[in-house]
């Protein structure tokens, strides 16, 4: 049965199994989950997803660091309130690292807002 699992130890922690919601702290290693993976208030937090996840969020932390497998590239990856965090994308036998953007340029166009990350290689006008 699918059930949330929750780790708060500060020791690793491994699901063989698939769940629904995982609330993660600290190294964890699980296979699959069916809604997605949260990271709330933590610190140097590193996960690996072995199998397939819709959603990793990150809310609230510092340090991150997110592996993931081959059948979880189509990944939605939603962060607030956080930083230091990087995604280890699988190619081949290695990871590439690709940091996630900590700042955000917002400007206004009409009515609306259009929000990007900030590119430190380009001029702002």
């Amino acid at each position: 049965p699918l059930s949330p699992t929750s780790c708060l130890a500060p020791t690793t922690a491994e699901s063989a199994t698939t769940s629904s919601l995982i609330s993660a702290r600290n190294w964890n290693v699980f296979q699959s989950a069916v809604s997605g993976i949260e990271f709330i208030n933590c610190q140097s937090m590193q996960i690996q997803v072995l199998g397939s996840v819709p959603t990793i969020s990150v809310d609230k932390t510092d340090g991150c660091q997110m592996f993931l497998s081959k059948d979880c590239l189509d990944v939605n990856i939603i962060t607030a309130k956080s930083s230091e965090m990087n995604v280890m994308i699988p190619n081949g036998e290695e990871f590439v690292e690709q940091p996630l953007p900590e700042q955000f340029r917002t400007t206004l166009n009409g009515l609306k807002l259009e929000t990007f990350p900030t590119d430190w290689n380009c001029d702002i006008v």
